[in-house]
C-alpha cells in the first residue's frame, strides 16, 4: 500500500520534468518509472501523453537499458486500455526531428491507409531493441488494420458501383463483358505490395551499417593482434551475440516468421522480387515454355536498361550475381544468343569506359569479347585452356586489381566462355 500510494503522488508534469533531466540525471526518471509500474493500466492513462511526448529523448546512446525496458513494459500495459490513441502518439513521437521542416502529425486514418509510415521513424529506433519491439508491434497491428479497413471500404462501395456497372457491361451482341481487373484483385495486389515492402524494409534494417561493419572489423583485427585465451574468445563471442544489432535481428525475424506462417505467399513474392532473374534462370531450365521465353527476353531487356542508369557500385552488385543466369537463358532458349551476346558486349563496353581514365589495360578484354561474339566455329580446345579454367574456378586474370569494373569485365568474359562451351558441348 505504501508503494502504491507513493506512485500516486506522481503527476504527468513531474514525469515530463524527469524526462527533460534524463541526459544529466537519469536516476530520477528511473525511480519515477518504477513507481508508475505499480499502477494499474487505467491509472496510467493520464501519464500516457507525457510518456509519449518525450519518448525521443530515450534514443540517446547513454540512456540506461533499464529505463528503456521499463518504458517498454509501461507501453505494453497502456496498450491494453488505449491502443489506437497510444499508437498514433507513439508514431508521431518517434518521427525524426527535422529542424528545417515542419513535422507532420499523422492520424489514425493515415496509418491505416499506409502502415509503412510506422517505419519512417528516427533511424536510432532501429538499434534500440525495446523501442524497436514497440515499433514492430505497431507495424503488425497496422498491417492487419489496413486489410480490415480496405475490405470494409470495398464492401461499402461495391453496392454503389454495381448498378452503373450492370448498365455498361453489355457488349455489342448483347452479352455481358467481364471486367479485366476486379476491385478484389486490386485490393489483394495493394495488400501484397504493402506486406512485401514491409518485409524488404525490415530485412534492410537487419543489415549492419557501414559504421557497424568497420567497428566489427576493427574488433576482429584487434583480437587477432592480441593472443587471447579460450575464455576471452568465448567472452568476445558472447559480446557479439548480445549486441543491439543481434537483438533487433531476432525481433524482426520473429515478426517475419509470423507473417510467413499467416500468409506463405508473402515469402514467395519477396523471393521473386529480390531474386527474380536468378529464380527465372532455374524456371527456364525446368519449364522451357513460350511464356518463359517471353519473360526471359523481358529480363534481358530490363538488364540492358538498368545498365545505363546504375552507378558503379550498384552496377557491380546487380550484374555480378545475374550475369551467370544468362547461361541458363541461352541453354533453355537458343534464339536468345544474339540478345545475350549484345548485352554482354554492352556491359563490357560500359565497364571499360569507366576505367579508361585509369592506368589499366582493359581493351584486350573487350577485343576478346568481340572475337568470341563473331567466332562461329569454336574448338573444344579453346575451353580447355588455362585462362578459361582459371575463370571458371573464379580466379581473376589480374588478382591484384580490385576495381569493380575490371572484375565485372572478367565476369562478362567468363559468361561468354561458358555460353560458348555450352553451345559446343550441347549440355
Amino acid at each position: 500500500m505504501l508503494l502504491t500510494s507513493r506512485a500516486k503522488h506522481h503527476s504527468p508534469k513531474k514525469l515530463q520534468e524527469a524526462f527533460q533531466m534524463v541526459s544529466t540525471n537519469y536516476t530520477q526518471l528511473m525511480q519515477t518509472l518504477e513507481d508508475l509500474m505499480l499502477l494499474s493500466a487505467s491509472e496510467l492513462i493520464p501519464f500516457a501523453e507525457a510518456l509519449m511526448l518525450d519518448l525521443y529523448r530515450l534514443l540517446n546512446a547513454d540512456v540506461p537499458r533499464r529505463i528503456l525496458q521499463i518504458v517498454n513494459q509501461l507501453w505494453m500495459l497502456l496498450n491494453t486500455v488505449m491502443p489506437r490513441r497510444l499508437w498514433v502518439m507513439t508514431v508521431n513521437a518517434l518521427q525524426p526531428k527535422a529542424k528545417l521542416l515542419r513535422q507532420q502529425k499523422y492520424t489514425q486514418n493515415d496509418l491505416m491507409v499506409d502502415p509503412l509510415i510506422v517505419l519512417r521513424c528516427d533511424r536510432r529506433v532501429y538499434r534500440c531493441p525495446p523501442l524497436m519491439d514497440i515499433t514492430l508491434h505497431m507495424l503488425n497491428g497496422y498491417l492487419l488494420a489496413s486489410k480490415a479497413y480496405l475490405s470494409a471500404h470495398l464492401k461499402e462501395n461495391v453496392d454503389q458501383d454495381s448498378k452503373p456497372y450492370q448498365n455498361n457491361t453489355m457488349g455489342v451482341m448483347g452479352q455481358p463483358e467481364a471486367p479485366e481487373v476486379t476491385r478484389e484483385e486490386l485490393k489483394n495486389a495493394l495488400l501484397s505490395a504493402q506486406d512485401s515492402a514491409a518485409v524488404q524494409i525490415l530485412l534492410e534494417i537487419c543489415l549492419p551499417t557501414d559504421k557497424e561493419r568497420s567497428h566489427s572489423t576493427g574488433k576482429i583485427l584487434k583480437q587477432q593482434d592480441q593472443s587471447s585465451s579460450l575464455s576471452e574468445s568465448l567472452e568476445n563471442t558472447q559480446e557479439n551475440l548480445l549486441s543491439n544489432v543481434r537483438e533487433v535481428q531476432c525481433l524482426i525475424c520473429c515478426l517475419l516468421h509470423q507473417m510467413f506462417i499467416a500468409d506463405p505467399n508473402i515469402a514467395k513474392l519477396v523471393h521473386f522480387q529480390i531474386f527474380a532473374i536468378q529464380l527465372l534462370s532455374h524456371l527456364c531450365i525446368q519449364y522451357a515454355l513460350p511464356k518463359s521465353l517471353s519473360v526471359a527476353r523481358l529480363s534481358i531487356n530490363v538488364m540492358g536498361t538498368v545498365l545505363t542508369v546504375l552507378t558503379q557500385a550498384k552496377r557491380f552488385a546487380f550484374f555480378m550475381p545475374t550475369l551467370p543466369c544468362l547461361v541458363s537463358f541461352c541453354r533453355a532458349f537458343p534464339p536468345l544468343y544474339d540478345d545475350v551476346a549484345s548485352l554482354l558486349i554492352q556491359t563490357g563496353q560500359v565497364c571499360a569506359s569507366h576505367v579508361a581514365t585509369q592506368a589499366q589495360d582493359i581493351d584486350p578484354i573487350i577485343t576478346r569479347l568481340k572475337y568470341l561474339k563473331e567466332k562461329t566455329e569454336v574448338t573444344p580446345d579453346l575451353h580447355r585452356s588455362v585462362s578459361s579454367e582459371r575463370i571458371k574456378k573464379g580466379e581473376t586474370i589480374a588478382p591484384e586489381s580490385l576495381d569493380p569494373d575490371v572484375l565485372l569485365c572478367q565476369r562478362v568474359e567468363a559468361t561468354f566462355l561458358e555460353i560458348i562451351n555450352t553451345a559446343v558441348v550441347g549440355v
